[in-house]
């Protein structure tokens, strides 16, 4: 028995060392299984985070387009604004105009004694207040945006001005003859 003891002995010690050696390399791939599994999730999670940042790029760019037509847009608006701004200037500048020499009718123009046969001297007191209301409503109106000019003009000017008169030569030509040139015919320069 002792010599099949010997013989196992050497075995034994043979199975000993291989359980070892097993034991080692189940512990070296349990080792290297929870480095694999570490490098999975993190692979897994730079991935996760690959994916919500080219989510979040384009998303970015999409605002980016929006916020690039909205401001298209914007310049857009601003430009008819100030187109819109101009002809409303235009047109204030053109009722100021028109009430000026609708004054002319009512007040003595001291500076422009080319304006005196257009006076009116028999207004009724109810024309004379048209002329008047026609006056103040217009200034108040220009008042409300800001055209101060403008209404103090048409609070305080009798005049007609080259514009109005050229319309008033067109329609009626034969009120206003031609006055011409004599230093040219008389040998001027």
């Amino acid at each position: 028995m002792a010599d099949s003891y010997i013989a196992n002995e050497a075995e034994i010690k043979d199975i000993r060392k291989r359980r070892t050696d097993v034991k080692t390399r189940e512990d070296n791939a349990g080792t290297r299984e929870t480095k694999v599994t570490r490098r999975e999730k993190a692979i897994k999670g730079k991935e996760t985070l690959l994916a919500t940042a080219t989510t979040v790029k384009n998303e970015r760019d999409e605002l980016q387009a929006e916020v690039d037509k909205q401001a298209r847009e914007i310049e857009a608006l601003t430009a008819k604004s100030a187109n819109i701004g101009r002809n409303l200037v235009q047109a204030y500048d053109t009722m100021t105009a028109a009430i000026e020499a609708v004054q002319v009718l009512k007040y003595t123009v001291t500076d422009r004694a080319d304006l005196d046969e257009y006076k009116a001297d028999n207004l009724n007191p109810k024309q004379g207040t048209l002329i008047d209301a026609l006056a103040e409503y217009g200034a108040k109106s220009a008042e409300k945006i800001g055209l101060t000019k403008h209404a103090n003009r048409m609070r305080t000017a009798a005049d007609v001005n080259k514009d109005i008169l050229a319309e008033m030569k067109a329609l009626n030509p034969q009120l206003f003859p031609q006055v011409r040139n004599r230093s040219i015919e008389i040998g001027g320069r």
